[in-house]
């Protein structure tokens, strides 16, 4: 698979750590904006939402039962966001501990994750079928697909540097 040789004019293990630093707070932010909704969540009434003249002309069939299968979704929608910013906060936090102890098996969850993610943002922005989506596939695509070669150059490095380190290791035995 194709390499990297830096990471904006830093060595590909500055341009992991930075990513990863960058995913760690970004999740915690994240999460922490994801928790003040879910504190907020019970504040939300559909007495209110149904009250409200702006819901009533754009929704006027509206019911309190229709309310409350929307309020269930909100709720899941934020605990799956939650949880998901759990996740990925410690696949980086487990990044940045793989680049810095030489552990490529902590690294590759992160690589596998940002794979992902990157297929994602590029899908669905093409299947936008405007030139907005195709604009942002191309873009967004072209950085996350550079981003994920920094963190499989990474990976990459710190797994064949083990390797020399082991064959090293037993050819003086």
């Amino acid at each position: 698979m194709v390499t990297v040789n830096s990471c904006c004019c830093f060595s590909v293990e500055t341009g992991g750590l930075i990513l990863g630093w960058i995913g760690i707070i970004g999740n915690a932010i994240g999460g922490l904006f994801l928790l003040a909704m879910l504190a907020g969540y019970n504040a939300l009434t559909c007495e209110d939402i149904l009250q409200n003249e702006q819901f009533q002309e754009a929704f006027p069939d509206w019911t309190m039962e229709n309310c409350q299968f929307l309020k269930t979704i909100i709720l899941v929608g934020i605990i799956v966001g939650i949880v998901s910013n759990l996740i990925a906060f410690i696949i980086y936090v487990m990044l940045v501990r793989g680049i810095k102890t030489r552990n490529p098996g902590k690294i590759i969850p992160a690589v596998v994750i940002n794979g992902i993610g990157v297929t994602i943002i590029i899908l669905g922005n093409l299947f936008t079928f405007s030139l907005k989506g195709l604009f942002s596939a191309v873009i967004g695509g072209a950085i996350g697909i550079y981003f994920f070669l920094v963190l499989y150059t990474v990976y990459v490095n710190i797994k064949s540097e083990k390797r020399r380190s082991y064959s090293a290791q037993y050819a003086h035995a």
